[in-house]
């Protein structure tokens, strides 16, 4: 008897599991006919199949072909189909999908509205260009082409259809028919009404933009991942007895929670593919948001699609995501998460655009230790870019835009901030651009560090190009004079010895990219006064052995400055030995006038500029023969040219040897000259 029962307690669990195997086998064949799922919903919503069967709906229900979903009173629910268009309906909203054939070739999607508001976001098949998607609501049908839709139909049959910006910043098409006339809506600020006495237009209200919005918070919220709130939603929706048997193993446990998890997961990924594939490198925002609130392992993951598929995201995606304090980014994490990390660096540094010294400066600004080594890092020892000075535009911005950050790591991570310095400088050219980089971090930097970069130019200067200390210098004294003082004495001079030597090697090369005598003269009246004449005395030395050309090309550039002479003056004024610096340098440059384009110059200083006059009519009667014919010559040029500017000079001068030499030239026509403006003569004789 005991062996009876038994065998028909088998045969009764195997009758069971045939009953459960046909069954499950109907849930299967019914799965393959699912086009999408309920990715939120928001109070309730029953769903009526083709069969007129109703069943309530919960979040991660399947949507079947013909299904018509009917959204209760204060209730919305979001739909998402594998194609990637999602579909938002708002309370009293009845939907149905007709037909779909989500395909490559001749996809299709057809829906149909009989009342309510919905708001579509395209997928694949609107933007496929063989394919069609079209929504009927009552009389009027709406094909849709890579576009998004706003539609609300009211209780007095009036319907109210927009374009919408999609998420990819696309705007698309909307071929409306209704009552046989075709109308296309290209504009999202326009809202076409359709009422019984026809179609008209009609501008958007500020409810209906602030409606697309809070679209936009929707799709984002939909199309992110994460896990663990997954998994808690899926866990509910067990304990509420509204999940099926998905794995069909006869028991509805975690088993189908982990099954269910890993299809929605799977769905989600296909679903960020998609957006990938649509994003564009001036429109990454939707992208970003996606990723900004998916979990650490998701957005790993999806860093790198992006880094494969379309690495030329890599850069507005880590910027966007940096400015909205994402830590992924910025914080070192799990081993893989970090491996992630170190390659989207190599990508932007590979990929050098005109924003990469920023956005890496960024993501330094907000980093931890680890994540700035890593950073610096691929800058300095990665970077296969020969020509590339992105070292250097990272520092330079970095500086400029994180003061006190940079003095805090030059304290506690100094060496990191060194090789930083070190390979900013060496590949730093020789230019105006790079030398005002240069003098961005000088302008921000702690002494320390400004020694060091200073340092690093100097032995620049030395060993490859000696203009770059003469640069470097102006930049500095452009941007922030004061910064001088925290250069050490020792580097100062450095600075200005190769400044001087540059300008000296330059002088006679015809065509320089830029004139460093220029630069000199701009030093000198831009600079304080200690270092202006530092720069005059090691010029007046240069002088000692070689010839006055460059004194005298400096000074002629000097006087192209508006305020060269107070500046020359408040030099005299400070010692002696200043003022005979300056004296010194004004002879050399009149000895070497050799051409009538430089008297000129001398000629309008001494007819225009009373220090300069008085100067150079001192210095000439200072110096002797060698100035003193030079500058006769250029007085009475000035005498035929204008005599009561000539009496000027020598009423200012009466005392000097050299106006007693014009009186009593052998060119008495001068004298009478003067003599003819004035009564009496005004010389000392």
């Amino acid at each position: 008897m005991q062996n009876q029962n038994t065998n028909f307690l088998i045969y009764f669990i195997i009758l069971i599991k045939v009953i459960f195997s046909l069954f499950f086998g109907t849930i299967v064949f019914a799965e393959e006919n699912q086009i999408g799922a309920i990715s939120e919903i928001n109070g309730s919503a029953i769903i009526k199949n083709k069969a007129s069967e109703e069943r309530e709906t919960s979040l991660f229900d399947p949507i079947y072909l013909n299904d018509e979903i009917i959204v209760k009173g204060n209730s919305s629910i979001t739909l998402e189909f594998d194609d990637g268009t999602s579909v938002i309906l708002k309370e009293f909203t009845s939907y149905k999908v007709t037909d779909y054939i989500n395909a490559k070739s001749s996809p299709t999607f057809y829906s149909e509205v009989s009342s309510g508001k919905v708001v579509v976001e395209t997928g694949s098949i609107a933007k496929n260009q063989s394919g069609k998607m079209e929504l009927q609501i009552k009389k009027s049908s709406l094909v849709l082409k890579g576009t998004r839709l706003n539609a609300s139909l009211n209780e007095t049959g009036q319907l109210d259809v927009s374009l919408g910006e999609d998420n990819f910043g696309n705007t698309g098409l909307i071929e409306m028919t209704s009552d046989g006339q075709k109308q296309s809506i290209f504009s999202t600020d326009q809202v076409l009404q359709v009422t019984e006495e026809g179609v008209s237009a009609r501008e958007k209200t500020d409810e209906e933009i602030n409606e697309e919005k809070s679209a936009n918070e929707v799709f984002v919220k939909n199309s992110s991942v994460n896990e663990e709130e997954l998994e808690v939603q899926l866990v509910a929706k067990l304990a509420s007895g509204k999940i099926q048997d998905i794995n069909n193993d006869g028991i509805i446990n975690t088993s189908d929670v982990d099954e269910l998890k890993q299809q929605i997961l799977n769905q989600k990924q296909a679903k960020i593919e998609f957006i990938i594939d649509n994003s564009k490198e001036d429109n990454t925002e939707f992208l970003s948001n996606v990723i900004d609130q998916s979990d650490e392992k998701t957005t790993g993951g999806v860093l790198e699609k992006i880094i494969d598929k379309n690495d030329a995201l890599v850069e507005n995606i880590v910027e966007d995501l940096v400015d909205k304090n994402n830590n992924f980014l910025t914080t070192q994490s799990s081993e893989n998460n970090n491996a992630i990390k170190e390659k989207v660096f190599e990508t932007i540094v590979s990929k050098e655009t005109n924003n990469s010294a920023a956005i890496l400066s960024k993501v330094m600004a907000k980093a931890d230790t680890a994540t700035l080594s890593s950073v610096i890092n691929n800058i300095t020892e990665k970077n296969e870019n020969t020509n590339s000075s992105l070292s250097l535009k990272v520092m330079a911005d970095f500086a400029e835009k994180n003061p006190l950050k940079l003095e805090n790591l030059s304290e506690n991570n100094s060496d990191e901030i060194q090789k930083l310095t070190v390979s900013a400088i060496s590949v730093a050219k020789s230019n105006a651009n790079d030398a005002n980089l240069i003098a961005k971090v000088v302008a921000a930097a702690p002494e320390e560090l400004t020694n060091k970069v200073i340092d690093e130019v100097t032995k620049k200067s030395s060993d490859v190009d000696q203009a770059l200390s003469a640069r470097v210098m102006k930049s500095v004294i452009e941007i922030n004079p004061n910064k001088m003082d925290s250069i050490s004495e020792e580097n100062k001079q450095i600075m200005i010895s190769q400044t001087i030597e540059a300008a000296k090697n330059q002088v006679n090369q015809s065509n320089p990219v830029e004139n460093l005598s220029a630069i000199v003269a701009e030093i000198i009246v831009e600079a304080d006064g200690d270092i202006a004449i530092s720069v005059l005395q090691n010029l007046n030395d240069s002088n000692e052995e070689q010839s006055s050309d460059l004194t005298k090309s400096i000074f002629i550039n000097l006087t192209k400055n508006e305020n060269f002479e107070e500046k020359l003056e408040a030099i005299s004024e400070n010692s002696v030995i200043a003022e005979d610096i300056v004296d010194t340098m004004v002879e050399d440059a009149i000895v070497a006038i050799s051409n009538s384009n430089e008297t000129e110059i001398v000629k309008n200083l001494l007819k225009e500029n009373e220090f300069m006059s008085e100067k150079i009519v001192e210095v000439a009667n200072k110096s002797g023969d060698k100035n003193l014919n030079k500058i006769q010559d250029i007085i009475e040029e000035i005498i035929e040219e204008d005599p009561t500017k000539s009496i000027e000079i020598v009423e200012n001068n009466k005392e000097k040897e050299i106006i007693e030499t014009i009186t009593v030239t052998e060119k008495p026509k001068s004298i009478d000259e003067i003599n003819d403006v004035f009564d009496t003569n005004v010389s000392p004789n």
